[in-house]
């Protein structure tokens, strides 16, 4: 089964691509409170996603985006994935 099909609830379909991305993370101080830490790690919460601005060619067009970070998993080789939602230009969170 496809990774993408596994437990897709999604309103949108997925289309596989692999290119290379630009980002940058606003230079904004954000705050958030602690949830909870160990000795590896700490867990925080805050009010918003943090924000991006990203850039890639897809099908021969330059796309600039902000997006904010939605869900981040780290797999078993040490890598991490991240899901990044694009905020739209009404949205009135940028």
């Amino acid at each position: 089964m496809n990774r993408y099909q596994e437990s897709d609830r999604r309103r949108f379909s997925r289309v596989p691509l692999e290119k290379q991305v630009e980002f940058y993370v606003d230079e904004d101080i954000m705050t958030a409170r602690t949830a909870d830490h160990s000795a590896t790690g700490i867990r925080i919460t805050a009010e918003e996603p943090i924000k991006i601005f990203m850039r890639t060619l897809i099908d021969g067009e330059l796309i600039d985006r902000e997006a904010r970070i939605v869900w981040a998993k780290m797999d078993q080789d040490g890598g991490i994935e991240y899901g990044f939602e694009y905020i739209a230009a009404n949205d009135g969170n940028i």
